[in-house]
């Protein structure tokens, strides 16, 4: 999920329970808040050393169990040495935690959970990963706090039960369509549209080709394009490069473009024409021989 809404969830979840815990001022629990629901994200860093070191290691250790508990912990640590005590800002910490690595689940690239005792990733893939609807209730929410700050518990409650419904009739719908697209393509892949919660985009894997699909719960099924897996010397050549690896070990439906002297590698899961996502580029030369590789967005 995107780092505003990540963010909200933190502030909101403060203002629900630091009345109950304790505390007479938001500003200490909101600011624990806020930096517990963004920091499993501080896994970023990795770009600093490389890009195939963050495909590697994005959304695993600090999105895992042990390891977003351990981040709550931590995080409860330091705040306890500014006011109050490690127990009271424990909860708001958890809590924070535990919804950054929840809105990430339900996205499509989805979380190492179990992590190190294993590495599967387990992903819902029933919420885009920016949710411009439950952005808007968030967005509202923190109005309404300014305006009536003295019943920001209840309001911090509503909005999160808004959101939490919200989030569960996404689901609904993503179980009934993924139901209804098996129907009639079997073994389909459907991800969510970012603005219309009845549509969603279809891939079905074919030997040689992706075959790209909408549907949409009211209209239904529309095949829109096919999308063919390249056998080409310079995507095998690219295959060589270390970020290209890390790229599709971690993609659901990888498939190449060759630009000129560069193959650019996209996921299908998250982009139908290269618009959306993360990428990996490789630059040849004439001998197919590896010159550059870079990650792209």
């Amino acid at each position: 999920m995107d780092t505003i809404t990540h963010m909200l969830f933190g502030i909101f979840i403060a203002a629900l329970i630091a009345g109950k815990l304790g505390f007479k001022n938001l500003k200490w629990p909101v600011a624990a808040g806020v930096i517990a629901a963004l920091a499993p994200d501080i896994d970023i860093i990795t770009l600093l050393f490389s890009p195939g070191m963050f495909y590697e290691y994005h959304r695993v250790a600090t999105h895992s169990i042990i390891g977003a508990f351990l981040i709550a912990v931590i995080i409860a640590i330091l705040f306890s040495r500014l006011k109050k005590s490690f127990i009271n800002y424990l909860p708001i910490t958890l809590l924070a935690v535990a919804s950054h690595l929840y809105l990430d689940f339900i996205t499509s690239t989805g979380i190492q959970l179990f992590y190190p005792y294993s590495t599967a990733r387990v992903a819902l893939n029933m919420v885009p990963f920016v949710d411009v609807y439950l952005l808007a209730v968030l967005a509202a929410g923190i109005i309404f706090i300014r305006l009536y700050p003295a019943i920001g518990a209840k309001i911090s409650a509503l909005i999160l039960i808004i959101c939490i419904a919200a989030i569960g009739a996404r689901i609904g719908l993503g179980v009934i369509a993924d139901a209804k697209v098996n129907n009639i393509n079997d073994d389909s892949y459907i991800s969510p549209h970012l603005f219309n919660p009845f549509k969603w985009a279809v891939v079905n894997e074919q030997p040689n080709s992706y075959i790209l699909s909408d549907y949409n719960l009211l209209t239904g099924m529309k095949t829109s394009a096919s999308i063919p897996k390249l056998n080409d010397p310079m995507v095998e050549a690219s295959k060589e490069a270390k970020i290209v690896k890390t790229f599709i070990s971690s993609s659901t439906f990888p498939f190449a473009v060759i630009k000129g002297d560069t193959v650019i590698w996209h996921d299908l899961r998250v982009s139908f024409d290269g618009s959306r996502g993360f990428t990996a580029s490789v630059l040849l030369d004439s001998n197919l021989a590896i010159i550059q590789e870079r990650m792209g967005l």
